[in-house]
């Protein structure tokens, strides 16, 4: 299965009025369907759990059980160790 690197900020929200992306239910759906999906995000450094709990916030119940198959990647500072 091909991988996928998830960010947050910009992807899943909005930069600004920090806030769901439009349709991003339906976009988690289709890649977690799809694809193995990592975290690749500043949320997430070695544990899934603390970008879970940052979503929580903004995304319904379904949506934050759908991202619990996004593994988590380990970086230390550039995002790209985690590739």
């Amino acid at each position: 299965m091909t991988k996928l690197y998830l960010d947050i900020d910009g992807v899943l929200l909005t930069k600004r009025l920090t806030k769901p992306a439009d349709n991003v239910a339906q976009f988690i759906e289709y890649l977690t369907a799809n694809f193995e999906c990592f975290w690749l995000t500043t949320h997430c450094k070695g544990s899934e759990r603390t970008a879970l709990q940052y979503l929580e916030q903004f995304l319904d119940a379904h949506v934050i059980e759908q991202l619990e198959r996004v593994k988590p990647t380990m970086w230390t500072t550039m995002k790209t160790e985690a590739l």
